[in-house]
């Protein structure tokens, strides 16, 4: 009964190689023949990922206690349906974690607020990742944060970032212009990188129009400010929804 209220209310998912081949196969396993219309249509619901929910199963020895191959009768006694939800997730992101970004900020970004404000501007680094994290609930996405002054530290956060991760939004400061150490992390890790600025670097100093690390990222940001990561997590978001695998949409 758990699983079939499970089914009922959450997001579940049926394995492509598992697919019920038939309209009866689907109605002699899932439910009882008296609310196989209502299962019918929650079928058509049903996301294509990787797990089986309980309910979907073959009847196996030991699986009657459940309530898998009951009669009609018991099983309308055994469950109570809840409504269909009318609003489901739309985006189900790769993987079996729920989707998180990592904003991982390199050295001297802790001085944000207070450090060349006429560049940098006001905002703090806590205000920046507070706006992201705020705009991120909306859509569903997790954000934690990482920021270190040291090259080995950020390239520690990359590579745990392969399993910890769906996407980084990246700003490497300045060693955006010299750390092949730090591009040769990104080019090794498959979880894509937007790198991201706070200042037009193309429109400063000669020796920051060159970044070492922009050849393996998917794409670059910069110029907007504090707004700057705003629009690296809305680009992030939509290649990583992109990418996902299909799901019912709302109506």
């Amino acid at each position: 009964a758990a699983a079939v209220e499970q089914f009922v209310s959450e997001d579940l998912t049926v394995d492509v190689d598992h697919r019920l081949t038939s309209e009866e196969h689907f109605r002699g396993h899932a439910i009882a023949s008296g609310v196989a219309s209502r299962a019918t249509a929650l079928r058509d619901r049903i996301v294509l990922n990787r797990r089986v929910p309980a309910c979907l199963r073959r009847p196996r020895a030991g699986d009657v206690s459940s309530g898998i191959g009951r009669t009609g009768g018991e099983l309308k006694e055994l469950i109570a349906f809840q409504p269909v939800p009318t609003r489901v997730r739309q985006v189900a992101y790769p993987g079996d974690m729920s989707c998180r970004i990592l904003v991982l900020n390199g050295p001297n970004l802790n001085l944000l607020g207070t450090r060349e404000t006429d560049v940098y501007g006001t905002a703090t680094l806590e205000s920046i990742l507070a706006e992201i994290r705020t705009v991120a609930s909306e859509h569903g996405v997790e954000i934690y944060d990482i920021q270190s002054n040291s090259e080995g530290a950020l390239i520690d956060a990359l590579q745990e970032a392969r399993t910890r991760a769906n996407g980084v939004i990246f700003n490497p400061g300045a060693f955006t212009h010299y750390s092949i150490a730090l591009r040769d992390a990104i080019a090794s890790i498959s979880v894509p990188v937007v790198e991201t600025h706070l200042s037009n670097v193309h429109a400063r100093e000669e020796f920051r129009h060159e970044s070492v690390v922009s050849a393996v990222c998917l794409g670059v940001v910069a110029g907007f400010g504090a707004d700057s990561y705003l629009v690296a997590f809305e680009a992030l978001r939509r290649h990583l929804a992109h990418q996902a695998s299909p799901t019912v949409r709302s109506d």
